[in-house]
This record gives structure tokens, sequence and C-alpha cells, in this order.
């Protein structure tokens, strides 16, 4: 790297610079361009002292608890989180198969939620609520709501009331009066 005569600025004035000591300037800082190759960035683990680190792909930024700023692996990151699968990869083919399926891990029969026994849309009413019969002389079910559209903030709290064996009312804090689906499932 070349090198250069360092020249003081004084009383805000800047300092006469000769031809070639600007040019070594900047051929000192082009140099310093060309150190950083693609995906490399400055770092420092020492004060004062920056150093260049190369994050090879499918590495990240981070630090561990007694180390310096490194390009972590995955796997490093995971220790270090203490997560124990290494990938969703290393389940077993029948639980990845199960997870597609079901987009769940947990059976519904383990929750006591067995089948849908409804399912239907409506609009959201505020807090006054909108009633959502369904007639299906149910004592013990869950209903659920999906909110289907964009209520732009003006949603609020979600709650349901007022469920009966034929009916519940779904209620919003907020002034949307967009559209939702429902869907109950049986507890029995």
């Amino acid at each position: 790297m070349p090198t250069y005569t360092r020249t003081t600025w004084v009383n805000d004035s800047s300092p006469d610079i000769d031809e070639t000591n600007l040019n070594n300037i900047e051929a000192g800082i082009a140099a310093l361009f060309n150190e950083f190759d693609a995906n490399t960035i400055l770092i420092a683990n020492v004060d004062n002292t920056p150093i260049k680190l190369s994050v090879a792909a499918s590495t990240f930024l981070g630090r561990g608890a007694a180390d310096g700023i490194a390009a972590m692996t995955v796997a490093a990151a995971k220790t270090l989180l203490a997560i124990g699968i290494a990938d969703i990869t290393d389940l077993p083919a029948d639980a990845l198969t199960e997870l597609w399926n079901k987009t769940t891990l947990i059976d519904d029969s383990m929750i006591g939620l067995n089948e849908i026994h409804a399912e239907g849309s409506s609009n959201f009413a505020g807090p006054g609520g909108v009633t959502i019969t369904h007639n299906l002389n149910l004592s013990n079910y869950a209903p659920h709501i999906i909110p289907t559209a964009d209520p732009a903030g003006a949603l609020g709290e979600v709650w349901i009331t007022d469920v009966a064996v034929n009916s519940f009312v779904v209620r919003n804090s907020g002034s949307a009066v967009t559209s939702f689906t429902w869907v109950i499932h049986n507890r029995t």
C-alpha cells in the first residue's frame, strides 16, 4: 500500500497537499477497496484493529458467548440457541409426510377437535357483534374465526360470546366490517 505524509489542519483551514502526497492517499484508498472481495465486511474484535471478514455462503454474521464476530454456520447458531433438531429435513420421512398432509404435527384428536362440523363466512360488525347460526345442536364445540380481508388496521380485538347449542356471536373492538370465515370443531 502506498505511503503518504500526514498533514494537519490548522485553525479550520485546509492544509497544503502536494500532488504526490494526494496521489498516494488516493492510491491507498483504492488499495483498501481492493482488499474487499464480494461478501466481505469490516469487523473489529480488538479495539482499534479492524480486519476484513469474508462471509461464506450459508453462513451469517454472529458472535458466540465467548468468541468475537464471525461468520457462523447454521449448526453453530443452533448449538448457541440450543435448538435440538438440526433441520426439518432431519425428521423421519413419515413425520415429514404427516406434517405436509396435516399442516400440523398435532393430531386433532389429541386436543379434542375431532372434525369440522360446519363452516361459513360473514362480516365483522364491531362490538355489537354478528350472530352466527349453525343449527348443529352441539353443547361442546369450538368456533374459530379467520379474517379473510385486510381490515387496514381497524379490526381491533376479536372475541366470541354467547356460545349456544345452535349459535354464537363474533365481536370485534374496531370499526372494520370486513369478511371472515368461521369454522366449528366438535370437542366431544
